[in-house]
């Protein structure tokens, strides 16, 4: 039993209906305007994150995914490839007896009564990105049990760390205009908290979206300058030349028709005056920009997926070996990480509550829950050959698998080694064959027709000449 589970049977907590953390109305400023960012901005946000303020860090977050297309798109592949996976259990880890497939068949039930599990997992998974996420679960009684309906996303400015590095979420009163924040241990069976953490750095700043600032940062002005050499460098320049003697009236009015002058304009010109497209040569002010966005670019995958081959192919192509190498080593492994955290937050905060506050159904034992895991779409099926099978090398679960089949687990058989089929025939009656009809006799008389060979020119001692003495002259057929 989780520590978690033992406090709160001790505690005698009940279930806790109904919800706390209402959604703010739309029209309520919900967050500070980044839109004028400077580099200089960003790091007092990363600098005030580091001593436990995140409000204006969940808001730069939020703005860099809203609308930077590269840092949006990169980050929701992993959490999209892991949530969009089958959520599945493993039976074979359960307590073996007779409540065990209740427990399996409880689990598949609670996830198919979670009307919003998408969004919702996509709101958990999110601290992936920002360092935590919190959840409230929405409780209801459905046919006897005490059942999770929804999972509604706590909005992750209103969320932080106390003191003792407990989360808390502020509670908004929606007739003063005040709020208050509320500890998530006061009231363990009401909160969902993912936290997955890094190796040496503190949870609010492991989020993977923290080293994605700075590139961002300088991608927004860099982009700024690209888009000022465009305006500059990539029109064509119009010069007039008008001779020596003009008038300062015609070098006016010259200059008047060619600011006028759009596409669809048409002109006379007399004596010596005359227009001139000057074509810009220096179009590398504007390409050394979008080089140097593409190299931030890269930057901002490698922090997401850690390898950019997979994403970036740049402009000097890339190696399929060689990106299909980082997606195993790399990549994979990362994705690997996120569903396995995040099943483990379901299994001890969603799935473990819910079997404990209906011990009931269970003969009023607090049941162990069956071990979700994500069965991510994409990954590579073991391959299984007949060399395996003979060498009895192989399970009916991995059979299975190899197959795109849900394993049955130990009870269904399906540690069992697979025996060759030539090896464990079951004795099935052997099938006598019908007996075999008697041919019907040749006719007493035959009849002859005409030769039906083409004559061939050919000479007589060709093997296809008609008048080889060994050509069959009719086939015989019955009257």
């Amino acid at each position: 039993m989780s520590p978690s589970i033992a406090r709160i049977r001790k505690t005698g907590e009940k279930v806790p209906f109904g919800r706390v953390a209402n959604a703010q109305p739309l029209t309520h400023w919900t967050g500070n305007d980044m839109t004028g960012m400077t580099p200089s901005h960003a790091v007092s946000i990363m600098k005030r994150a580091e001593r436990g303020y995140l409000e204006d860090l969940f808001d730069l977050f939020a703005y860099m995914l809203r609308t930077d297309s590269h840092v949006r798109s990169t980050y929701e592949t992993p959490l999209r490839t892991v949530i969009g996976s089958p959520l599945l259990f493993d039976e074979s880890k359960v307590d073996s007896g007779p409540l065990a497939a209740k427990v399996v068949e409880f689990q598949r039930e609670s996830l198919e009564l979670l009307w919003n599990y998408e969004s919702s997992a996509m709101g958990i998974a999110h601290a992936h990105g920002i360092g935590m996420a919190i959840g409230e679960k929405e409780w209801r009684r459905v046919r006897g049990a005490n059942r999770v309906v929804a999972i509604h996303s706590v909005n992750p400015r209103n969320t932080r760390f106390a003191n003792d590095w407990v989360p808390e979420v502020r509670i908004f009163d929606g007739d003063s205009g005040g709020y208050d924040w509320v500890r998530v241990d006061e009231e363990p069976l009401r909160w969902m908290v993912h936290i997955p953490g890094s190796v040496g750095l503190e949870p609010h700043l492991a989020g993977i979206l923290f080293p994605c600032i700075i590139p961002w940062n300088l991608k927004k002005y860099a982009t700024g300058y690209s888009q000022q050499a465009l305006e500059r460098w990539a029109t064509p320049i119009l010069l007039g030349i008008i001779g020596d003697n003009a008038q300062d009236g015609a070098v006016n009015n010259l200059r008047d028709a060619l600011e006028n002058l759009t596409a669809s304009s048409a002109g006379v010109i007399e004596g010596d005056t005359r227009i001139e497209a000057i074509n810009s040569n220096a179009s590398q002010t504007g390409d050394a920009h979008l080089k140097f966005i593409s190299a931030l670019e890269v930057q901002i995958t490698k922090a997401i997926m850690g390898s950019a081959l997979n994403v970036d192919g740049g402009t000097d192509g890339g190696s399929y070996a060689m990106a299909k190498s980082q997606h195993s080593t790399t990549i994979a492994p990362r994705i690997q990480s996120i569903s396995d955290s995040l099943a483990e937050t379901f299994r001890e905060q969603w799935f473990a509550h819910e079997l404990m506050v209906n011990d009931h159904l269970f003969d009023g034992r607090v049941m162990e829950p069956a071990e979700p895991y994500f069965q991510i779409i994409g990954e590579e099926r073991p391959q299984v050959d007949q060399i395996a099978i003979d060498a009895g090398a192989v399970t009916v679960d991995e059979v299975r698998a190899s197959k795109g089949l849900e394993p049955w687990g130990a009870e269904k058989g399906g540690d069992r080694i697979v025996a060759p089929i030539a090896k464990s025939a079951p004795g099935f009656a052997r099938i006598e064959a019908p007996p075999e009809e008697a041919p019907p006799p040749f006719p007493a008389s035959r009849a002859s027709r005409r030769q039906r060979q083409m004559r061939l020119p050919l000479s007589k001692t060709s093997r296809t000449s008609s008048a080889l003495m060994t050509q069959i002259d009719s086939v015989p057929y019955g009257k």
